[in-house]
């Protein structure tokens, strides 16, 4: 049997029988053993707590991530943690609005761009906004228009810049009312495309009309009928000089003149705010005076059988070639400028003859003297300017030519890969051959090659 001295108080610990030991000294015999026991119990502790944390919870040293009910030993305490873990969430939404824009979120509203959070119990709100400005898209519609005039610069009527412009007639920011060729409705944008804006307004133009003066005239006389062309609105003649228009509103008035001479005349059509106009010139020639006319300057060809002539002659006046002597092929003889051709050696003497109505025909003469190609036997250069050079006529069409000059021992006194008719009779060192007889030798290339002598005789 157990005996003891026992103090006051029990716990949870049995001997051997189910009963309460107080704390004390307790011997234990069994025959001959005895055993002792000195107990001393400490009350058990604890504590239970209840947590609700974000993402995760620190306890005792230790991090926690999952909501459940954990405990904690220390000796004889038993601490009991019950958690709940909500996991932490961030949500992002991105806002594009134009000036402003209100969050329903925190019934805020914000007038500039930027990243804006909110954060409530375990999530997060994150706004990312951008605000565009709204633009103002007014412009000023330009006056009436007509289809003639110069083209205008659009981005001056915009009361901001930096837009873009539309319609027909628009290219980039030019208007041309060529191109619209009529009314044109014409849209302006400004600002960031999801916040532009734009204005639509109609320029309004008007068609030119069509002037037409009539063709350029020449006449035998004072007056002329005009034959100007007018389909719509209403036209008027004016002009320079001493001229009398007898209906100026007239298309095929009478104009008539004091002096004979050119007058340049224009018709001027206006229709809806618009006008155009076309110059004549007309060409008043006296009927008692002759026609003048000038066939041009003679001409002498060295071994060429073609020209161009050309007569000098009033407009609106004919004109006719013709051959007075000569042989000759005139290519186009109602022409003033015409080609020439076939002439033979010698003299070939044309004429030309200008008319018009009853004015007396005018006419002038044009001489063209042909040289056959031709060497000279001899020259004297004794500079009395007479044959002071050893000219060999046509020289000049056939440049790159040699010339080369040999005295009667066959020695080379002068020579020339590209003779032009300037060889006075020196030798190679400058001082003048004597006078004697001298071989030469000229190449024409294709043309052929010719040999002969020169006399030189001063």
């Amino acid at each position: 049997p157990a005996s003891g001295s026992p103090d006051t108080g029990y716990d949870n610990f049995t001997g051997d029988r189910t009963c309460a030991l107080p704390i004390g000294t307790y011997t234990f015999s069994t025959g001959c053993n005895t055993d002792t026991l000195h107990l001393t119990i400490t009350p058990s502790t604890g504590s239970a707590i209840t947590e609700s944390a974000c993402g995760s919870f620190d306890w005792n040293g230790s991090t926690y991530t999952s909501s459940g009910t954990y405990t904690f030993n220390s000796g004889c305490n038993t601490d009991t943690l019950n958690l709940t873990v909500t996991p932490v969430s961030t949500t992002t939404e991105t806002i594009t609005a134009c000036d402003s824009y209100h969050w329903e979120l925190n019934n805020t509203t914000y007038t500039a761009s930027g990243t804006y959070t909110i954060s409530t119990d375990c999530s997060t709100q994150v706004l990312e906004l951008t605000l565009h400005q709204t633009l103002p898209a007014g412009w000023i519609v330009p006056g009436h228009m007509c289809s003639t005039d110069a083209p205008i610069d659009l981005s001056a009527l915009a009361a901001t810049p930096g837009g873009s412009w539309s319609g027909v007639g628009v290219s980039g920011t030019s208007f041309d009312p060529a191109i619209a060729g009529g009314p044109s409705m014409v849209t302006y944008t400004v600002g960031n495309e999801a916040c532009a804006q734009t204005e639509t307004h109609q320029i309004t133009v008007t068609m030119t009309p069509d002037a037409d003066a009539g063709p350029d005239l020449a006449l035998c006389g004072l007056e002329v009928e005009m034959s100007a062309f007018l389909m719509t609105g209403s036209g008027i003649w004016s002009g320079n000089g001493d001229l009398l228009i007898a209906s100026p509103g007239d298309p095929a008035t009478t104009i008539s003149v004091t002096e004979p001479g050119a007058h340049t005349l224009t018709w001027t059509v206006a229709e809806n705010g618009c006008s155009a106009s076309d110059e004549v010139i007309i060409t008043f020639h006296d009927p008692a005076i002759g026609l003048s006319v000038d066939a041009g300057p003679d001409q002498v060809l060295e071994a060429v059988n073609s020209t161009t002539i050309e007569a000098i002659i009033p407009d609106g006046v004919s004109v006719t070639w013709s051959l007075l002597s000569g042989t000759a092929v005139i290519e186009e003889p109602g022409m003033p400028a015409t080609m020439i051709g076939s002439l033979s050696t010698g003299t070939t003497l044309l004429l030309v003859r200008a008319t018009l109505g009853e004015c007396p025909a005018g006419s002038d003469t044009l001489r063209i003297d042909m040289k056959d190609f031709f060497i000279p036997e001899g020259f004297s250069p004794n500079a009395d300017g007479v044959n002071d050079l050893f000219v060999i006529t046509g020289m000049s069409n056939y440049p790159g030519s040699g010339l080369h000059v040999f005295n009667r021992w066959g020695q080379e006194v002068y020579g020339h890969d590209s003779y032009d008719n300037t060889w006075d009779g020196s030798a190679r060192n400058g001082k003048d051959l004597p006078n004697d007889t001298y071989f030469y030798t000229l190449n024409l290339g294709d043309a052929g090659s010719y040999n002969g002598y020169i006399v030189i005789k001063r």
